[in-house]
C-alpha cells in the first residue's frame, strides 16, 4: 500500500486526540487542580506503557497549551472544509 505522499497527498496529516474540557467560567484554581491531577496520571510510567500498547502517546501540558492546540486544530480543519466545499449542517 502506498504512503499518502506516494499516493499524491504530500503533507497530509491527521491525528486522533482526546482532551478534557471544562464549562466556561470554571474557576482557574479548579482547572489548575484538575490539570495537575491529570498530568500526574499521564506521566506515570505504567500508564504511559499501557497507552503505548494501544498505539497512543500521552501529551500532557497546561490548559493554555491545550487551548492553543485546539485553536490550531479548528483553523486546520476549517481550511480543509473550505477547500473541499464542506458546509456544516
Amino acid at each position: 500500500m502506498p504512503t499518502l505522499d506516494e499516493a499524491g497527498l504530500p503533507g497530509f496529516e491527521s491525528t486522533l486526540w482526546f482532551g478534557i474540557f471544562a464549562p466556561a467560567r470554571t474557576q482557574d484554581a479548579l482547572v489548575s487542580k484538575i490539570n495537575r491531577d491529570i498530568v500526574e496520571v499521564l506521566r506515570a510510567r505504567s500508564n504511559q506503557r499501557e497507552l503505548l500498547k494501544q498505539g497512543a502517546e500521552a501529551a500532557p501540558g497546561t490548559p493554555q497549551e491545550f487551548g492553543v492546540f485546539v485553536k490550531s486544530e479548528i483553523l486546520k480543519w476549517r481550511k480543509v472544509m473550505n477547500s473541499a466545499g464542506i458546509k456544516p449542517q
